[in-house]
């Protein structure tokens, strides 16, 4: 990208402001966080282990020790 281009393409994203861009993110994010939650859900019914990070070093949480509860998937509740 030519210089010139760049300052176009700057000042255009900054005229858009933070405004319009951290609701897009937080909805990202909770999408991200629900994906998440489902995917260990899923591990947990059908048998499997989690890996996580704990201290520095990856643990694997057996699907029984597994804790993800209705609430988690409510919006109000994430």
């Amino acid at each position: 990208m030519a210089p010139s281009e760049l300052k176009k393409s700057k000042s255009r994203s900054s005229s858009n402001g933070l405004a319009a861009t951290l609701p897009q993110g937080v909805a990202m994010a909770h999408r991200l966080h629900l994906a998440v939650l489902k995917a260990v859900h899923r591990h947990k019914v059908n048998g499997n282990s989690v890996a996580v990070w704990r201290n520095g070093e990856v643990v694997l949480v057996s699907p029984e020790n597994i804790q993800v509860s209705p609430r988690s998937f409510d919006p109000v509740g994430v």
